[in-house]
């Protein structure tokens, strides 16, 4: 039922596209896409990540946060753990705003959701110069970014920021981190 629901309202979704949804249920059922629960500001989750990566000699070429950017404040913690993920031109970051923040539409066809993509190396590089209230936090981030010209709009709902073109050179695998909650039993 939630997958009809999806196909019904969200046409952008990987979910409601079956070849899409085919494509990644076989990259899961290979092994190719690993799921974490964890804190992206604490000690292990994030720095487990680029230790797994630098072991592959892989890049990591997404790091999906989806909306845990809400709930979060780019501390010392979280730059570092970004920092120490290993990139490369074809790495990105992906987000996504909800549409009641100001200046975020939602996509065509999706009620909620401004989809992005940034450069990760540009992320990176933004999490090394924060500074009296320059990109503290994903708002602040952006808002230098818009300022700067480096916010590209593709369509209604999709930005993408300092995004280089570069083409895929095939490999390596999809590393997913999510946001766990801040109680500190829970792995960090």
């Amino acid at each position: 039922m939630y997958l009809q629901r999806v196909r019904e309202e969200q046409a952008g979704s990987w979910s409601a596209d079956p070849d899409a949804y085919t494509y990644v249920r076989k990259m899961f059922a290979a092994g190719r896409i690993r799921v974490l629960q964890g804190n992206l500001t604490g000690r292990t989750t994030m720095a487990d990540i680029a230790v797994a990566a630098r072991a592959l000699a892989s890049p990591v070429t997404v790091l999906y946060l989806s909306n845990a950017e809400d709930y979060l404040f780019y501390t010392d913690r979280f730059a570092a753990n970004v920092a120490a993920l290993p990139s490369d031109a074809r790495s990105v970051l992906l987000r996504t705003i909800h549409d009641r923040f100001p200046g975020w539409e939602s996509a065509e066809g999706d009620a909620r959701w401004n989809y992005q993509v940034q450069a990760l190396p540009d992320f990176q590089r933004r999490l090394g110069e924060r500074s009296h209230g320059r990109n503290q936090d994903r708002t602040s981030m952006l808002a230098a970014a818009l300022a700067a010209g480096a916010v590209e709009r593709k369509a209604r709902g999709v930005s993408v920021i300092a995004l280089h073109t570069a083409p895929p050179s095939g490999g390596g695998d999809l590393l997913m981190a999510r946001a766990g909650d801040s109680d500190d039993s829970r792995r960090d």
